[in-house]
């Protein structure tokens, strides 16, 4: 994973920059002492020590979930953990955490002085006064508010107090959802859209990406897992500890252990299942022999007590995203790997199966085993399948459906919008019922690099820069009203821009082809290349103006065309 933060170091009498040092990914805090920097990584739940003279970072300490702010005293190193309402003492000379001390509801400020340790808890308006060496709580003060940031100035402990958040949803009921198709599979092995959604209510991953919009929504972080490993031994080793307090739903009542996942990735690579997502899995030390029967496990996957070590035959800089896609989702070990997959299977996330009806019903509950942050305010979600958007409409108007899952008709937003949107007058009133949410889509011609043809990197190149951007946006633009994903503009890039560690590079052409380079590229060319296309709008129609720019390269396209199900197999 890349980290997307630093610490800038800057002259104090120009202001001007002398030098930086990469930390983790959404740093929060910095402090100095004991000869060292100490900077918290929230989104990695880290530490990372760094030498202010050679500003080089020494060592990167896990030390739990949501570090937000630090401060050093003769103790040590006091590190304030507003995901696990704790604060974690690090032991300078080992790097080590050597205590760890329960306080509010969400820490969010650290204040080291001679005789105490002060910790402003933003979630339940409280301020706590510590021992200084053994962090226990002498005194907590109310303040009406949410206490964001201390200082000491003249012996006096100044906060700084913000109106009170709002309180959480209420917790209990039901809300029930509609659906026209039913899922594809509930197995989280086998899980596609809009299984997904479902997997996302039930799983508790090693890691995973958290609710936020981009670019910290793309950041991985841990959630089983203490911290997000940085991989040793050149990229190949990642080394887990399993965060206790994780259980699976009722029956079995099991605690999660590394030994957990193990049996976990080792069901999603079983040939007896046959999972999509197998292959996410291919550079694990063993797999070959694994999948060939020739061994019963995954030799580069060890569990010792809480540790979880991932050996990889070579560098994998997907890995993490793999992980963090959810197939890897914790079943209890034991569980069988047959064909088609099993549709009930006990979860350690906030929700679990508790009935499955095809083509009718299901009906997920809250976990009561559940300890973790992610939200878990309903007692159970209902989602009826078989319902078309012209009912799922009715039913919410008569107040027994909350909300629908396949969208509703496209007709009926203007007038949705217009009573229930955001400039109506239900929404002036808090009562805001109908929302439009904007999604990035990216559309992507894929060329086969394992046959001859494009094997070639310059003729991959020469394709970019013959194909006519411009007019395959204007062919998707025509159907934008069958299918709004259809919309967009032209790209010169190949990552989108919210994906981590995308750069603009301003690649390719945005006004149309440059042949003249092209040919360049790609040299003196007579082939053919084989194009699978849907038979349908608008890809049938970006298929042959594709077929037509290459033309002028010596590339014969033929199209082969399928109806869109096929074409997907």
């Amino acid at each position: 994973m890349d980290p997307d933060g630093y610490v800038g170091q800057f002259d104090p009498g120009t202001g001007r920059p002398t030098g930086s040092v990469d930390v983790g990914n959404e740093p929060s805090a910095v402090a100095a002492g004991a000869g060292w920097l100490w900077v918290t990584n929230s989104a990695d739940g880290t530490v990372t020590r760094i030498d202010p003279v050679t500003l080089v970072a020494t060592a990167t300490i896990p030390v739990g979930h949501g570090p937000d702010a630090v401060a050093v005293n003769a103790a040590g190193v006091w590190v304030a953990n507003a995901g696990d309402d704790a604060l974690v003492r690090i032991d300078p000379d080992t790097g080590a955490v050597a205590a760890t001390v329960s306080v509010g509801d969400g820490p969010a400020a650290l204040l080291a002085t001679a005789t105490a340790l002060w910790v402003a808890n933003a979630r339940d308006d409280t301020v706590m006064r510590l021992d200084p060496r053994s962090g226990a709580v002498t005194k907590m003060i109310h303040l009406g508010g949410s206490p964001t940031a201390l200082v000491s100035a003249a012996g006096q402990v100044w906060v700084t107090v913000a109106p009170a958040p709002p309180p959480p949803p209420a917790t209990g009921g039901t809300a029930h959802f509609t659906m026209q198709d039913d899922f594809s599979s509930l197995d989280p092995a086998l899980a596609q859209p809009p299984s997904t959604m479902v997997m996302y209510a039930t799983c508790a991953n090693l890691v995973t990406y958290p609710d936020k919009p981009a670019r910290a929504g793309s950041q991985i972080v841990p959630e089983v897992a203490e911290a997000v490993p940085t991989p040793t031994d050149g990229g190949r080793i990642y080394t887990f500890t399993i965060r206790s307090g994780f259980r699976f739903s009722p029956s079995p009542n099991a605690a999660v252990t590394a030994q957990t996942f193990k049996a976990t990735i080792e069901r999603v690579a079983s040939p007896q299942l046959s999972s999509p997502f197998a292959s996410h899995f291919s550079g694990i030390v063993g797999y070959h022999h694994y999948v060939t029967g020739k061994a019963q496990g995954l030799s580069g996957v060890v569990a010792r007590g809480d540790t979880l070590t991932i050996t990889l035959s070579q560098p994998d800089g997907s890995f993490l995203a793999n992980l963090a896609g959810g197939a890897a989702c914790a079943v209890p070990p034991g569980t069988p790997a047959v064909p088609g997959g099993l549709n009930t299977i006990p979860s350690a996330g906030p929700y679990y199966i508790a009935s499955y009806s095809p083509h009718q019903q299901l009906v997920l509950r809250r976990n009561p085993n559940y300890d973790g942050d992610r939200p878990h305010h309903l007692d159970q979600m209902v989602f009826t399948i078989g319902v078309n958007s012209a009912r799922a409409l009715a039913k919410i108007k008569a107040g027994t459906a909350d909300y629908a899952v396949d969208g509703l008709p496209r007709d009926a937003g203007p007038g949705l919008e217009s009573q229930y949107g955001p400039g109506s007058k239900a929404a002036r009133s808090g009562h805001q019922q109908y929302f439009i949410s904007p999604a990035n889509g990216i559309r992507v011609l894929y060329m086969n690099t394992r046959r001859p043809l494009f094997s070639d990197v310059r003729l991959r190149l020469a394709v970019n820069y013959a194909i006519d951007r411009p007019a395959l946006a204007a062919q998707g633009q025509r159907f934008a009203e069958e299918n709004p994903f259809n919309a967009g503009s032209p790209a010169d890039s190949n990552m989108l821009p919210a994906t981590a560690g995308a750069a603009d590079f301003h690649l390719y052409p945005l006004t149309g082809p440059n042949l003249r380079r092209a040919r360049q590229l790609a040299g003196n060319v007579h082939a053919t290349a084989i194009m699978y296309t849907p038979n349908v709008s608008p890809w049938l129609q970006e298929a042959q103006i594709i077929s037509r720019d290459l033309q002028p390269l010596g590339i014969d396209v033929q199209l082969k065309e399928f109806p869109l199900d096929e074409y997907y197999d």
